[in-house]
């Protein structure tokens, strides 16, 4: 049985539906000028599933639209604000249940920021090697298609309401990454191998503790114009889960071709264990379908991406 690879380009290809934004402006307000938190903060991003895309020389997971496949973010604090809460309970499908906090993520971008509200220097990092190991190796795909000049403008920030690639990315900087399998195995059909490997079940990534607090900012659409938000953090401990809705059965990897302007390249097909019955489970109960990650860009021997 041969499916496509879904990418939810991470590090996670996500998938969303359009939806009309509300804010309380008061509340953004207050959150803009909350400049300083009291506690460093330990960030970490969870990205749940089965998708792990990186672009390479963005350091960026891009959120790709697909109806069926929804994905929700959920902030975890230990002590979140009232003007936090009432931000992100503004945003599509939001809600706030004691220090837990969730979203759709349609039409906007996160990034972590520290205390000065700057953003995190330094690439992505995946020095265990689960992330080289288990997120697919794109490299079959004419690499061509995938340089800076052929990515779509929505990849590289220029992100329009309404465009079938929604707004739009999670910026990854300065991180690490680590990577858990997924019980089903299986192999890319154009590598013409026959043994099976390990695919991505869902990716972490971790990052050094933000010294005197930290922010999520948030840029996201509202009738066609961005409007950014910083949620202020008060930690210690801060996690980001990024879910991408495994209950779907859609082979969606034709939704990686809206990345590049380019015409004429091919996608890889995914063959899966079929003997295993991990890979039944899988397949009835999510798609069983593996992460990708686009290697167009080679990571330096630093282990860095």
């Amino acid at each position: 049985m041969k499916r496509a690879c879904f990418v939810a380009v991470l590090v996670l290809v996500f998938a969303c539906t359009k939806t009309e934004t509300t804010t309380d402006s008061a509340a953004a307000d207050s959150a803009a000028n909350t400049t300083t938190v009291a506690n460093d903060v330990n960030a970490t991003i969870d990205f749940s599933g089965l998708v792990t895309h990186v672009l390479g020389p963005y350091q960026r997971a891009v959120v790709v639209y697909s109806t069926t496949h929804p994905h929700k973010v959920t902030v975890r604090d230990t002590s979140l604000k009232t003007e936090a809460k009432t931000i992100m309970s503004a945003f599509p499908g939001g809600s706030c249940i004691d220090n837990k906090c969730s979203f759709l993520l349609q039409y906007m971008s996160l990034q972590l920021l520290n205390a000065k509200k700057e953003p995190l220097s330094g690439d992505l990092k995946y020095t265990d090697g689960t992330f080289e190991r288990r997120v697919t190796d794109l490299d079959a795909i004419d690499p061509v298609a995938f340089t800076a000049e052929n990515l779509a403008p929505e990849v590289t920030g220029d992100v329009k309401e309404g465009s079938t690639i929604s707004w739009g990315y999670v910026d990854l900087r300065g991180g690490e990454a680590t990577t858990t399998a997924l019980p089903c195995q299986g192999r890319l059909a154009v590598q013409g191998t026959t043994g099976f490997s390990e695919f991505s079940g869902g990716t972490t990534v971790n990052y050094p503790p933000l010294a005197g607090g930290g922010f999520l900012r948030v840029i996201a659409t509202s009738g066609g114009k961005p409007m950014t938000y910083d949620i202020p953090f008060t930690g210690p401990d801060v996690l980001i889960e990024v879910d991408n809705n495994l209950n779907s059965n859609a082979p969606h990897f034709h939704e990686y071709d809206k990345l590049t302007t380019a015409a004429g390249h091919t996608l890889p097909n995914v063959v899966l264990d079929q003997q295993s019955q991990a890979c039944r489970d899988a397949i009835g109960g999510s798609g069983g379908v593996p992460g990708c990650t686009d290697t167009r860009t080679k990571a330096p021997s630093s282990g860095t991406k």
